[in-house]
C-alpha cells in the first residue's frame, strides 16, 4: 500500500495538502499565520500542531518545496535578497519541525515538480494570453509572467481536483493547490518506483 503524501509550499502564503498514494486529495491546510509587530508571520506553533496531527494519522511522506538563494550585486558587494533570506529561514524551520514529527522528507525545486505539469501549465498560460478583456487590472495581471503562471497552475490543479474548491472553500487557494500539485508529483514518483520494484 502506498503512503499518503503531504505536499508543502513553504511560503508565507503557502500551504499543506495531503494526497493519497494514488494522488487523490484528502485534506488541505493554508499555512497558519499570526501578526507579529504589525506584520504577518508564519505561526510555527500552529504549524507544529498541524504536522503532529498529520504524523499521528498513519504512514505519510513529505514532498517539500526547496528554495534557492538568490544573490544581488550592489556597489561591489554581493548580498542575499531579504525575501530569499526569509524563505531560506522558513525552509530550515520546516525541515526541523518535520524531523521532530518523524516525517520523511523529499525535496523538490519548483522547476522539478512543475516539469510534471509543464505542458498543461503552458497551455493554460497561452489561453490567458489570447483571452480578450476590457478589464485593465486583469490585462495587467495577465501581462505579468509570474502572475500568469500562478493562475495557470491553479487552473491545472482545478482540472485534477474539480470539486476541491467546493469541498475546502477558501482553504483551496494558490498555496494549497501548489502544495497539492507537489504532493501529486511525489505520489506518482513513488508509484513508479514501486512498480519498477
Amino acid at each position: 500500500m502506498l503512503a499518503n503524501v503531504l505536499g508543502i509550499d513553504t511560503g508565507l502564503g503557502g500551504g499543506l495538502s495531503l494526497c493519497g498514494g494514488a494522488g487523490h486529495l484528502l485534506r488541505v491546510w493554508p499555512t497558519p499565520t499570526k501578526r507579529v509587530e504589525g506584520r504577518e508571520r508564519i505561526d510555527w506553533a500552529g504549524l507544529s500542531r498541524v504536522l503532529g496531527e498529520i504524523a499521528g494519522g498513519g504512514q505519510c511522506e513529505v514532498a517539500l518545496e526547496q528554495v534557492r538563494a538568490f544573490a544581488k550585486r550592489s556597489g561591489g558587494s554581493t548580498f542575499v535578497m531579504a525575501s530569499t533570506s526569509t524563505m531560506l529561514e522558513n525552509s530550515g524551520v520546516y525541515k526541523y519541525l518535520l524531523a521532530e514529527a518523524g516525517l520523511p522528507v523529499s525535496l523538490y525545486f519548483p522547476e522539478e515538480w512543475q516539469r510534471s505539469y509543464r505542458d498543461a501549465i503552458k497551455a493554460a498560460e497561452n489561453l490567458q494570453s489570447e483571452a480578450p478583456t476590457a478589464d485593465v487590472g486583469v490585462a495587467r495581471r495577465v501581462m505579468n509572467r509570474n502572475a500568469r503562471k500562478k493562475i495557470a497552475t491553479g487552473e491545472v490543479a482545478h482540472a485534477f481536483w474539480p470539486v476541491a474548491g467546493e469541498r475546502f472553500g477558501k482553504d483551496w487557494n494558490s498555496g494549497t493547490w501548489e502544495a497539492a500539485l507537489i504532493a501529486r508529483h511525489h505520489a506518482l514518483a513513488l508509484r513508479e518506483r514501486n512498480e519498477k520494484g
